[in-house]
């Protein structure tokens, strides 16, 4: 049984400010570069991408995310890419730890400090441009003087 099955995780659409619903073409793209059999949904995903946000709109989302969290992945996918931990852990290859002499405590800390700040930097950074193409991206940094980007992107970039 897979973990979401056993689980039934949904989207909450209040908590993420229709930020699933408005991303459904985002969600087709992604879903098909995953080799999620999904394209004989394609005119569904495009047909509630185009509704007015709203209850049926979610009630569309939500059909969508079952759809998605259903799919079966596709033959002629080349990769293997499991969800669960068993066959994850099935995958593995053989490893060896080298037993090392453990890092200086306060050197640590800040490597953690210092990626965990970059993680959070990173995601509130590209929060706003989240879903967009890169030379979609790149010409709007650019009507915006803000290319290469040195700053964060300002509501009033966004006309």
């Amino acid at each position: 049984m897979s973990y979401q099955k056993q689980y039934r995780i949904q989207p909450n659409f209040a908590e993420i400010d229709g930020a699933y619903e408005n991303g459904i073409l985002t969600e087709y793209r992604q879903s098909v570069e995953e080799g999620l059999d999904v394209e004989a949904y394609r005119d569904f995903f495009r047909s509630v991408a185009k509704m007015e946000s709203g209850e049926y709109k979610t009630k569309a989302a939500d059909i969508i995310y079952d759809i998605v969290s259903n799919a079966s992945q596709k033959a002629e996918y080349p990769y293997n890419e499991p969800s669960d931990l068993e066959a994850i852990r099935a995958l593995r290859q053989p490893y060896r730890f080298e037993k090392k002499a453990l890092a200086d405590r306060e050197a640590l800390r800040k490597k953690i400090s210092g990626a965990w700040y970059g993680r959070i930097c990173g995601c509130i950074l590209g929060k706003p441009a989240e879903g967009t193409r890169s030379r979609e991206l790149e010409q709007f940094l650019r009507d915006s003087d803000n290319f290469p980007m040195y700053r964060y992107i300002c509501r009033a970039d966004i006309k």
